[in-house]
């Protein structure tokens, strides 16, 4: 598994889920070679996975002495390793799959809404609190993140009709929360290893953060756990879901986020109508107990056939299944 960097982005999950798959089912074993370190490390790490960090991704001969020595059948590429990864596997003939991000992506394949009332003790929510959150996959992005959801705080306190609780789960697990009737953010006490699918089932409503760099994943794990959503439509989420299985929302108007919010709380039969549609949506489209398979079905062929193709999309090899 090679990857730019080790951060919860969609495409180092999409490397997680698909070494588990392959553990799991005796296919294979997997080893994670990275461009950068990041906080998945010990995820991977605690799955049984080692990971090494190159030294100088850039330097083709180095990534060859570093990660083509290590006695490997084949290589997955996810994200910009893509960019110092296959001139040196095609080079050392070595089949390669490329993860292209297509619209065949999946959610959370252990997504459980089986600890959601222990997460919501730990953040101290009264019994009936409305917590929306977000995510966020890179540390520098967290203070902007926060600042968004203080203005969409600060809306809904304007609007006056009811009260959210909005938090955002950072890239390394630690959660922030700004209450309904405070501007600031409390850095609260999580429960340590709880994957973001299961912050996203301890939620009352997943706000879209794409325009951070977050990427989709959360609002896949919401549709699988049938958690509502407010997000902005734009063609590449189309792709991944369909506008009518959220509430919309021009992500950069605090005011109009806020308004989705309210609506969802004031209208809770309609918010039901299009999670239950989404729900069903994501578990014939984007399940991963479909997808998955096909990955591994595509990458023997070369394996077993001493082939060695140019780099393949994953979308495409998905697509042929």
């Amino acid at each position: 598994m090679l990857t730019s960097g080790l951060q919860p982005d969609d495409e180092t999950l999409r490397a997680f889920d698909l070494a588990r798959h392959l553990h799991a089912h005796g296919r294979a074993f997997a080893r994670v070679v990275s461009a950068q370190d990041g906080p998945l490390r010990t995820d991977f790490e605690a799955a049984g996975f080692p990971v090494q960090v190159l030294d100088a991704p850039g330097d083709p001969a180095a990534v060859a002495r570093e990660v083509w020595g290590r006695n490997q059948d084949a290589g997955m590429v996810f994200g910009e390793a893509a960019v110092w990864a296959e001139a040196v596997a095609q080079r050392h003939g070595w089949p390669l799959l490329h993860d292209a991000a297509g619209p065949d992506v999946w959610f959370d394949p252990y997504a459980s809404p089986a600890r959601r009332a222990e997460l919501r003790s730990a953040l101290a929510l009264p019994g009936d609190a409305r917590l929306a959150l977000a995510f966020a996959t890179e540390a520098r992005d967290e203070d902007n993140v926060v600042a968004w959801l203080q203005a969409i705080q600060g809306a809904l306190r304007e609007g006056g009709l009811v009260a959210w609780h909005l938090g955002l789960v950072g890239a390394a697990g630690e959660i922030r929360v700004v209450a309904p009737e405070e501007g600031s953010a409390a850095l609260l006490r999580a429960p340590a290893d709880v994957p973001r699918s299961a912050w996203v089932a301890a939620a009352d409503a997943v706000l879209d953060t794409h325009r951070h760099g977050t990427g989709f994943r959360p609002l896949l794990d919401a549709a699988a756990l049938a958690v509502p959503m407010v997000a902005e439509p734009t063609a590449a989420l189309n792709t991944l879901l369909p506008e009518p299985f959220f509430a919309t929302a021009d992500l950069c108007s605090p005011t109009d986020v806020a308004d989705a919010l309210i609506d969802l709380a004031l209208n809770p039969n309609a918010a039901a109508r299009r999670v239950a549609a989404a729900h069903v949506f994501a578990m014939s489209r984007r399940n991963p107990a479909r997808l998955l398979p096909g990955v591994w079905a595509n990458l023997q062929r070369p394996i077993r056939s001493g082939d060695t193709p140019a780099a393949e999309s994953m979308y495409s090899v998905l697509q042929a299944s």
